[in-house]
């Protein structure tokens, strides 16, 4: 079995820089950071931390990752795990891996090696050999909001395919709109995918084609949206109404069409995904298909705790219903 001299041999650093890569330090350059995290992944090494740190015997605590704390969609879900663990007599340990693949594998390599026995995780990146060991015996793992493909873990979701088609229609039938764009996300995004999927899917249903011109891709953050929407504008390929797939994006696209002067919904209809909590004040007020983030949160929590507690050892998989609220950014009055 390897150890920490081990890794810093084959990382070229010291056993100290090896340990500050561990604890998080923010003394370690990025470069050495991920030199000494590829030596972990190859060696396979697993630190244990609980002969100096023994305080999860005398306390039940579960680690929480997410993706973007500064998302209101994370913020609401963490509430409802918290709820739910609270309850239950645990204390959650949150961690933001801020999108980054790297910070989150260093995230889940601390909590591992300080013995937390179960996890909570949004995904960012695969980081599959790390996550299947949070999957052995006497440890539970419990993922969100994206899958991670080949991945034996509880998976807790709302239904995207069901929200993309939601706006869809109401863009259709209600308003009678033919030309509508998507602003997409990362096509490695599960919940991106399944909603840019359905978005295509739905317009096909009415025997609509979508003009690729009007779709746009962002990375899931208010900038993303901005500059996806600027690309429409610059392009003069904006269409009637836009479906934008998660709500940091909406933020970015109201913010580039109020720069252009661009009238919502006059000019462009828009329906955001994800509910926020300033969504109802907007000029106008926004249109969304909405998360159950209460729910998703406190079912991930009611599954984690089930597998901590010695209950069933199957995966489970739960998918919830989302739901269309409209206000009037989509045209209705």
């Amino acid at each position: 079995m390897a150890n920490m001299a081990d890794v810093a041999r084959r990382a070229s650093v010291s056993t100290a820089t090896v340990s500050r890569v561990l604890n998080g330090s923010t003394l370690v350059s990025k470069a050495t950071r991920e030199r000494v995290q590829r030596a972990i992944a190859d060696l396979s090494y697993e630190p244990n931390n609980l002969g100096r740190n023994m305080r999860f015997r005398r306390i039940h605590l579960f680690g929480l990752i997410v993706s973007d704390i500064e998302n209101p969609f994370f913020t609401a879900v963490t509430r409802g795990i918290e709820d739910e663990a609270r309850a239950a007599g645990y204390g959650v340990l949150l961690c933001n891996s801020d999108e980054d693949p790297a910070k989150e594998a260093q995230y889940i390599t601390t909590l591992r090696a300080e013995r937390v026995p179960g996890l909570i995780l949004a995904p960012t990146g695969s980081n599959m050999e790390l996550l299947r060991r949070y999957s052995q015996p006497g440890q539970a793992l419990v993922t969100f909001g994206r899958r991670v493909p080949g991945l034996r873990a509880d998976f807790v979701s709302t239904d995207n395919a069901a929200g993309a088609r939601l706006a869809v229609e109401h863009f259709v039938s209600t308003h009678g709109y033919r030309s509508i764009g998507l602003v997409s996300g990362p096509a490695s995004y599960s919940s991106a995918a399944e909603r840019h999927a359905s978005f295509e899917a739905t317009m096909a249903s009415f025997g609509y084609t979508v003009d690729p011109a009007t779709v746009v891709r962002g990375d899931m953050r208010e900038q993303g949206g901005f500059e996806a929407a600027n690309a429409l504008i610059k392009q003069q390929a904006l269409p009637r109404a836009l479906f934008v797939v998660n709500n940091l994006m909406t933020l970015g696209v109201l913010r580039a069409t109020r720069r252009a002067g661009i009238k919502v919904p006059d000019d462009l209809a828009i329906i955001g995904f994800d509910d926020v909590p300033w969504a109802p004040f907007l000029d106008p007020p926004l249109t969304v298909v909405a998360q159950p983030t209460n729910e998703i949160g406190s079912t991930a929590a009611e599954l984690l705790l089930d597998h901590l507690s010695g209950g069933p050892t199957e995966t489970v998989r739960r998918v919830l219903d989302p739901a269309l609220i409209i206000r009037q950014s989509c045209g209705c009055r």
